[in-house]
This record gives structure tokens, sequence and C-alpha cells, in this order.
């Protein structure tokens, strides 16, 4: 996947501690929540937790349509690995 031509999974991580800031990179962590802004937003949130630590990154996509499909993917796999969902394929539309 790729917004504006630029790749963007996996997103880049960044943690909820205030105190710690860290920015992680790559298909690490465990999925525990996944949403969108809105029904026509095209921007994907997922949260993750590493290493006892909780990461949110976000999925800039094309169109809203998509955004919902890939959001629907990522819900479906709530407590999956990251790595695992970066080697799921997206279903065809219905």
């Amino acid at each position: 996947m790729d917004f504006a031509g630029v790749p963007n999974w996996p997103p880049l991580w960044t943690n909820m501690n205030r105190e710690r800031h860290n920015i992680l990179k790559g298909e690490i962590g465990v999925l525990i929540s996944a949403y969108t802004a809105s029904a026509e937003g095209s921007i994907c949130f997922l949260v993750m937790e590493y290493q006892s630590e909780t990461y949110v990154g976000v999925l800039t996509l094309e169109d809203a349509a998509f955004c919902q499909r890939v959001s629907a993917l990522l819900k479906e796999n709530i407590g999956q690995p990251i790595a695992k969902i970066g080697d799921l394929d997206l279903p065809d539309p219905i």
C-alpha cells in the first residue's frame, strides 16, 4: 500500500507515553485496536502493543471506501501480530 507514491505499510509507530517519546518502524507488536476518524475519512488509526508499551500508527489511504475495507480487515485481526497482518491480502469488494 502507498499514499501519493510513498509506501505507508508498515506505519511509523509513536508511543503514547508522554514521559518517554519513542518512534518505531516495522511489522512489530500486536494489534489491539483499529479505527477511522469518520465514515467518510481516508485515515485509519492502528493501536498496537510492543514490549509493554502502547503505540499508534496512521495509514493515510487514497479514498474512503478503500480505507473502510482496510479498517474492517484490521478489526477482524485484532490480537494478531502486526507481521501476520502485513502478510494478509485484502479481499475484493462485494
